[in-house]
């Protein structure tokens, strides 16, 4: 699995650290940043990309 994150479109909402807390944070400045391609199953970090608003994280195969 590949994970790729787009800091200029999020929104800042932190709904992917809820659902893949150890994949992803939030930088200074609000905006996603990857921690860990691994650090949570594979299915959270799915559930964390659709739960994006601005779909500013892509998962694939």
């Amino acid at each position: 699995m590949s994970v790729d994150v787009t800091p200029g479109t999020c929104a800042g909402t932190g709904m992917c650290g809820f659902y893949a807390p150890n994949t992803f944070g939030l930088d200074d400045d609000g905006k996603v940043m990857l921690l860990d391609e691994a650090g949570d199953p594979s299915g959270d970090v799915r559930n964390a990309a659709e739960a994006c608003p601005t779909r500013s994280i892509r998962v694939a195969d």
